[in-house]
């Protein structure tokens, strides 16, 4: 079976989101003094949408993130991914929804420095309990994101394209309905960026995959099909 499992060009929206925050409030606490990340914050993200968040340094936009992929968990308000309610269960259960249902890529990528590009796919698989196939699997995704030539060398032997892209077939390795990414094109220069841009929209086209990226990069936010707008904690549409 091919590493992208093509469906009609046209995605159909379901109507059970596949992750939707509800009144999402986060506050840090050190000391005496209290940090409110979140306030109310709420969004549903549907089957093959692609979804762009902005918002100012500070307004919660990695916070919010976290929180979406059970990495952390809200002072109030639910989280849903896949149906379950992330913010009701363990970190163990949390884990094992991340593992099933989502896929993150950071703005400095998720390698594993001293792995080469295929070993850091297949990590992920092993990681996950999946180690049977994990190699092919790897192979087959660095293939389908243009690193076949590229799948021995290291993070430090990539372009930043490169490990950016190998970044994303880490998140892919193991077939995620949701991913999420942070600022996944600020390091790179602009044609890297319009490379990465132009494979998460053929991902979300071929293969139905929900993408919620935040950005600060206008050409990557406009290209999405909705817009929000985080400011102070709170998500409007724009």
């Amino acid at each position: 079976m091919s590493a992208l499992e093509s469906l009609p060009e046209s995605l159909a929206v379901t109507e059970a989101p596949v992750a939707e925050v509800v009144d999402v409030f986060k506050v840090y606490r050190e000391g005496e003094a209290e940090t409110v990340a979140l306030r109310g914050a709420s969004l549903q993200l549907h089957a093959g949408e692609f979804v762009s968040l902005v918002g100012p340094s500070g307004s919660g936009k990695s916070t919010l993130l976290s929180i979406m992929a059970g990495l952390s968990l809200p002072t109030a308000g639910r989280v849903l991914v896949g149906g379950r309610d992330l913010s009701r269960l363990d970190e163990a259960e949390r884990a094992a929804v991340r593992s099933e249902k989502v896929g993150l890529v950071f703005q400095r990528g998720n390698l594993v420095p001293f792995l080469s590009a295929e070993e850091n796919v297949a990590l992920a698989l092993e990681i996950a309990g999946r180690p049977r196939g994990a190699i092919a699997r790897a192979r087959e995704l660095l293939d389908v994101l243009g690193l076949d030539g590229r799948r021995r060398q290291r993070p430090n032997q990539l372009s930043g394209g490169e490990a950016q892209r190998a970044g994303i077939a880490v998140a892919l390795a193991n077939r995620p309905d949701l991913l999420l990414g942070d600022e996944i094109t600020g390091e790179l220069d602009s044609e890297s960026a319009a490379q990465v841009m132009e494979l998460l929209l053929r991902l979300r086209r071929e293969t139905g995959l929900t993408l919620l990226v935040v950005t600060h990069n206008p050409a990557l936010a406009a290209s999405a099909d909705r817009q929000l707008v985080i400011t102070d904690g709170r998500i409007d549409t724009r």
